[in-house]
């Protein structure tokens, strides 16, 4: 049967260095890539497949945050760029 070749968008994604090396690490046990898993990741979701992507603690407590109304404002563009710089140094630093 010969295969179909399918439309494709592109996603770009910034990160720390550091956590892509580690991710790189721990999905090459898998025999996976970066792009990969989130073709995979982005396919469950889109199929309504969310649960192991979207109800892990970290997430259950993000969402018990916004029920709670336990959430920042942070203000305009430029205040988010800040917040967002911030918080990447606090990852590089391991804080």
């Amino acid at each position: 049967m010969p295969k179909i070749k399918q439309k494709s968008e592109r996603i770009s994604v910034r990160i720390a260095p550091k956590v892509k090396k580690a991710a790189e690490k721990e999905l090459d046990k898998h025999g996976l890539s970066i792009s990969n898993y989130i073709q995979f990741a982005l396919a469950n979701i889109a199929n309504g497949q969310d649960d192991a992507y979207l109800n892990t603690p970290d997430a259950l407590e993000a969402k018990d945050e916004v029920e709670k109304g336990e959430t920042k404002t942070i203000g305009s563009l430029k205040d988010f760029e800040k917040y967002t710089k911030k918080m990447q140094k606090e990852v590089r630093d391991g804080n």
